[in-house]
């Protein structure tokens, strides 16, 4: 069983409480209250590291598993815009989301007229490069902007 001498363990919570002043993340934690913690934390018998002093501060920011769903739920109705010349020359790509089943909503800047809009595509479920379709590909999953 490992037990840390007490001129150690002064110097620990001595460093730890500077460290955690420095992050100004310190909530007014005394070296008493230190000490109960390493107490706690080494009940029975290790000595803990420095990991083990990590806790909450403040306000619980953890997120309930739903909200990555509705993460990957929102992201369906974004797509790339293939932004086409007439002659289906490509012209640039930017970005827009669905709002409605037949609605795209995209800024300006990537659209500016209708004409421009009547020959570009949207499209969807693109999500990193290695996942990309082709440009030029008018895949199913391509729709053009009208």
């Amino acid at each position: 069983m490992l037990i840390a001498a007490p001129s150690r363990l002064d110097t620990d919570l001595v460093e730890l409480r500077r460290q955690l002043q420095h992050k100004g993340k310190s909530k007014g934690l005394t070296p008493a209250q230190l000490a109960t913690r390493y107490a706690y934390l080494s009940a029975d018998g290790h000595v803990p590291s420095r990991l083990e002093f990590e806790r909450v501060l403040g306000t619980n920011d953890l997120l309930d598993l739903n909200y990555l769903a509705k993460g990957l739920r929102a992201a369906q109705a974004v797509c790339r815009v293939l932004i086409q010349a007439d002659d289906g020359h490509v012209q640039g790509l930017g970005t827009g989301f669905l709002v409605a089943p037949q609605l795209l909503l995209t800024n300006q800047h990537v659209l500016p007229s209708a004409a421009l809009a009547e020959t570009s595509l949207a499209q969807l479920h693109v999500c990193s490069p290695e996942s990309a379709v082709d440009p030029l590909d008018d895949s199913p999953l391509s729709r053009r902007c009208r």
